[in-house]
Order: structure tokens, then C-alpha cells, then sequence
């Protein structure tokens, strides 16, 4: 009569059922092997080998989840691990923890679109923008329409007008430029700053409202923090 022997992993504690093959005629079953019939197991169960008998345990292989927190995926035969959960772990961060975090990027962006927009100019220079701006638009005529406070201020006061209005004379004349030109270039100069930097602003606040509105983390999340000003310099 053919027989078979059943082997199972004698290093794993629960002595699973590995493989079948057919056994020498006229020899004894292996230390790591069972004769005699093998019933196919149910599904969710595995035959272990226990006192010399076969005994169904749980079988999770495949299955995916979490172990304290962190992905795994079971690979032994029997009960679910220690600490085992079907679900995520919960976010890491509040919804509030979250929106602060958000909102700190959203800031730092804002700087690097204001350190991008001096990257150019010396202190000296960014210091000197407003009085720059006040001299250009009185040569021009155009004061109406000067944008920097700073500069406003200066168109206020005839003596600072007519000092603003000489230095700009000065930088025209080192630049070997007509002054009118050279009082054009600061002005559209002047323009273009107080374009990116009201475009900018109104990104900030519209990613401010989104982050302010959400009502779940990943909601917040989804927020990217983007100033269009930033792409055009990079191109």
C-alpha cells in the first residue's frame, strides 16, 4: 500500500503543514513528517502538527494591516500579531497642529518671494527704492501714481522731492543715461515689484482661506503652497 509522508516546519512553533511527498516502502515516517490521511483545510485554517496529530490554526497569511502603528503584512501561519489592527493609525498631528504647520509654509513662501525679489540688489540699493521711486515720478510728472508709502511720503516734503529728484540725476548720469530713460527704468521697476508683490499677497491669502476652511487633515494636506511669481523668476 502507498503511503505518504505530510511534512510540516518543525522551526516554526506551530509546526505547520508544508508539502506531501510518497514514502520509501518499508520505512518509518521522518521526525518532521505524519502518515495516514490529510484532510484539506477550510479556509481561514492551516494544519499543524501537534502531539503527533494534525490540528487546524488560523491562517492570516497575505493579509495586510498595521502592527503599533506601522504597515505589515502577515506571513506566519496562526493568530494575528500583537498589537495588530485592520485600520490606519490615527493621524500623527490634529487637525489644528496641522493648519499651524500649513500656515508656517504658506509664510515661508511668502519670504522666499520677497528674498527672491531682492535677490538682485544689494541692501544698499533696496534701501535707497523708495527715495528712487519719489525722484523718478516727480522728473516724470507722474507722481499721482507713485506705489511705495515710503516714497508718497517723500513727494509730501519739496526739499526731500528735490533731493530724490538729483540723486536719481546722479544714478542716470553714472549709468551714462538720459535721466528721463533712467527715471522710466526705476519706474517700471516699481511697477513690476508692486505687481508681484500684491499677486503674491492675494495667493497667500487664498491659500490661507483653504487652509482655514479645511475640515479634515488631508484636507489640509492637499493645500499646495505655490506663488506663481516664484515660477516666473525660475524660468
Amino acid at each position: 500500500m502507498n503511503q505518504t509522508n505530510h511534512y510540516f516546519d518543525p522551526a516554526d512553533p506551530l509546526h505547520p503543514y508544508t508539502h506531501s511527498l510518497p514514502a520509501s516502502p518499508g520505512t518509518l515516517p521522518p521526525p518532521n513528517a505524519l502518515r495516514g490521511e490529510m484532510r484539506p483545510a477550510p479556509a481561514g485554517l492551516w494544519p499543524c502538527e501537534k502531539d503527533g496529530a494534525w490540528e487546524m490554526q488560523e491562517d492570516h497569511r497575505g493579509k495586510q494591516g498595521w502592527i503599533d502603528g506601522e504597515p505589515a503584512t502577515v506571513n506566519q501561519v496562526g493568530p494575528l500579531p500583537a498589537g495588530w489592527s485592520d485600520a490606519p493609525p490615527a493621524p500623527k498631528y490634529t487637525l489644528a497642529q496641522v493648519k499651524d504647520m500649513k500656515g508656517a509654509e504658506i509664510i515661508a513662501g511668502a519670504n522666499t518671494v520677497k528674498a527672491a525679489l531682492s535677490a538682485r540688489f544689494s541692501e544698499l540699493e533696496e534701501k535707497s527704492w523708495p527715495e528712487q521711486e519719489a525722484g523718478a515720478r516727480s522728473l516724470l510728472g507722474n507722481e499721482a501714481d507713485v506705489k511705495d508709502p515710503l516714497a508718497r511720503g517723500i513727494l509730501a516734503d519739496a526739499t526731500a522731492t528735490a533731493r530724490a529728484v538729483a540723486r536719481v540725476r546722479g544714478l542716470a548720469e553714472a549709468d551714462n543715461t538720459a535721466p528721463e530713460t533712467f527715471a522710466a527704468r526705476i519706474v517700471s521697476n516699481a511697477e513690476a515689484a508692486d505687481a508681484a508683490g500684491w499677486g503674491s499677497l492675494l495667493e497667500q491669502r487664498a491659500m490661507e482661506r483653504a487652509v482655514n476652511a479645511a475640515k479634515t487633515v488631508k484636507a489640509v494636506l492637499a493645500v499646495e503652497v505655490k506663488y506663481s511669481v516664484l515660477e516666473h523668476l525660475q524660468q
